[in-house]
């Protein structure tokens, strides 16, 4: 009577662990990749592949040996004590006739009792056969995934160095680049008072012209021109952001300009008030 097997023994065991094995593979690649990539989400990735890996390798501990076979059950032949006169069938007689060898041969087979419970143990040891293939068969299936996995690992590591490599280079070009903004900072605050004061000597140039009905439109017309040239001087602003050192001069030319604006706005001011007084 066959021993019955376990469920480790089992077909549905051994196809989980075919899918176990491919499934948790790809899941530990691609964590990998998020990784090497910097992908969003690359730190779960990671841990989602690193822990698939314990769980696969904690369960690969509980498949079983590989079952040695006796083959000698199924071809007597291979038994270490079996006699080379009854498996060749002719002994030493090297010059034995082809009717003295189909005789012994018709006295070999009479000897075999060829009953159905003959086939069935045949059929019985060519299944077992059968599931031994298969089972190599899975294998040389995980020995792939295992050696496919360990060189997604060391090519991980190799990018790796590449990215500190990488990483070492953005932080000069990104203090590079901190030293040039930061002059471009101290421009635009100067500009940002600058234009403050402009506002300042526009309301109080705003109501030196309600109470001037007579020009109205003409300086309607100035402060008019004065934002058009305002915001074209923003735009080239904006556009010359690109290049620092650039920025910087376009600034403090731009700052100087709003200062002699200052001035002659002040002048204009200071003439009307007097002119009014007068």
């Amino acid at each position: 009577m066959a021993k019955k097997k376990g469920f480790l023994d089992s077909r549905g065991f051994k196809l989980f662990m075919k899918y176990l094995y491919g499934i948790g593979a790809a899941v530990v690649i691609g964590g990998a990749l998020f990784k090497i990539m910097h992908w969003p989400y690359a730190n779960e990735m990671l841990i989602a592949g690193m822990g698939t890996e314990v769980v696969v390798f904690f369960v690969s501990a509980f498949e079983p040996l590989h079952e040695e076979l006796d083959w000698a059950r199924v071809y007597p032949q291979l038994a270490e004590d079996s006699d080379p006169d009854w498996v060749i069938g002719v002994g030493d007689k090297e010059d034995m006739s082809a009717e003295e060898a189909m005789a012994i041969a018709d006295a070999g087979m009479k000897d075999i009792e060829l009953s159905p419970e003959l086939f069935e143990s045949l059929s019985g040891s060519l299944e077992g056969l059968k599931n031994n293939v298969d089972q190599l068969s899975n294998i040389e299936d995980a020995t792939v995934a295992t050696n496919e996995y360990a060189s997604s690992v060391r090519n991980a590591t190799g990018k790796m160095g590449e990215l500190n490599s990488g990483y070492e280079n953005t932080v000069s070009a990104m203090n590079s680049l901190s030293t040039s903004v930061g002059g471009a900072a101290e421009q635009a605050h100067a500009y940002h008072e600058e234009v403050q004061k402009v506002t300042k000597n526009l309301a109080s140039l705003n109501a030196v012209y309600e109470m001037e009905l007579n020009d109205a439109q003409q300086h309607i017309s100035t402060i008019n021109k004065f934002y058009e040239s305002l915001g074209g001087a923003m735009t080239n602003m904006v556009e010359a952001s690109k290049d620092a050192e650039s920025y910087r001069n376009e600034v403090a030319t731009l700052t100087q300009n709003i200062r002699d604006l200052n001035g002659i706005y002040g002048g204009m001011l200071s003439a009307m008030s007097g002119n009014r007084q007068g």
